[in-house]
């Protein structure tokens, strides 16, 4: 691990893409990709923590070796996987995966449009009933359409009000509460 100039170890970031292997999510889980390492590379971490080892004054063996130098990448290791949300093909990954979900962090960097949120809520809301008879507190003669139509800005008002006040709570009180998209 590369020491920085204040005898600190650095943290370092790797970043895959959705081109690249899934078989690094694993790291998100367990920490580690099995089988990553040949014979040579172990020797050299051997030989690479083996001084630390001792004067932490820790047993030094072959199992102890690895357990401490994968301890030691884990804290000092994080990864970012970037992946678009769009399609079947983020889903698939999220069910082989769970650990996209369980172990990480997700971070949508940019805001959904008014359309896309409508276009979602109006997915959500394509088999409700809506009475639009004016009986039992109907919409006294509205047609469907003009209901659905309000619900679905109903749904997308209430989504970008719980985002612009997330942002205000962080504003002021330096707390950040994720909003999940829709």
């Amino acid at each position: 691990l590369p020491a920085c100039s204040h005898g600190h170890r650095t943290r370092t970031r790797v970043l895959f893409g959705s081109h690249r292997r899934l078989c690094h999510i694993s790291c998100c889980c367990a920490g580690e990709v099995p089988n990553l390492l040949g014979p040579d590379d172990l020797e050299q971490i051997s030989a690479g923590v083996r001084t630390a080892m001792a004067a932490a004054g820790m047993t030094i063996n072959k199992m102890t070796i690895y357990s401490y130098f994968v301890n030691r990448v884990r804290s000092c290791l994080h990864l970012v996987l970037c992946f678009s949300p769009v399609g079947e093909a983020f889903r698939q990954r999220l069910r082989m995966f769970p650990s996209l979900v369980n172990c990480t962090t997700i971070d949508w960097f940019s805001e959904w449009p008014v359309e896309a949120l409508t276009s979602v809520a109006r997915s959500f809301c394509a088999d409700l009933e809506l009475d639009s008879s004016g009986a039992n507190g109907g919409a006294g003669g509205r047609s469907r359409d003009d209901l659905l139509n309000g619900v679905l800005a109903a749904c997308v008002h209430i989504h970008q009000s719980v985002e612009a006040k997330s942002k205000q709570y962080y504003a002021e009180l330096r707390r950040l509460v994720h909003v999940l998209r829709p």
